[in-house]
């Protein structure tokens, strides 16, 4: 079976919205992975320590993918409060500049996939 049929079932409605988002992001992103043959047995998950991120349905879904066999093991990393951004503020801006150039304007990116193409050009 399919990373998306066998979590289709239990994917509750509420992972398109609210603090939420972030679980869509990474599941789509697990989805595309899997898509392409590349997800494998341990996954690795950064994110804020704030309480968007510490939802019960984070924690829910993260239990979700071992239980059900999706990955064998998930690695959650937690950010404390009053972290630096700083290097991941600079890859930002260098893809931001990819993107849309120095002058502001260009195509953007409307999907997370669409970035490594991007990127790799």
């Amino acid at each position: 079976t399919t990373l998306s049929s066998r979590m289709h079932t239990q994917t509750h409605t509420h992972t398109h919205k609210h603090a939420n988002f972030g679980c869509t992001a990474f599941f789509a992103s697990l989805l595309r992975n899997q898509q392409k043959w590349t997800l494998g047995s341990v996954v690795y998950r950064q994110t804020d320590g704030g309480s968007d991120n510490d939802a019960v349905i984070t924690h829910v879904l993260h239990w979700l993918l071992v239980y059900m066999g999706v990955v064998d093991k998930l690695v959650w990393i937690r950010l404390k409060s009053k972290h630096s951004h700083n290097l991941a503020d600079r890859c930002f801006a260098m893809l931001k500049e990819k993107l849309w150039g120095k002058s502001g304007s260009g195509a953007g990116c409307m999907a997370p996939w669409d970035m490594e193409r991007i990127v790799k050009e």
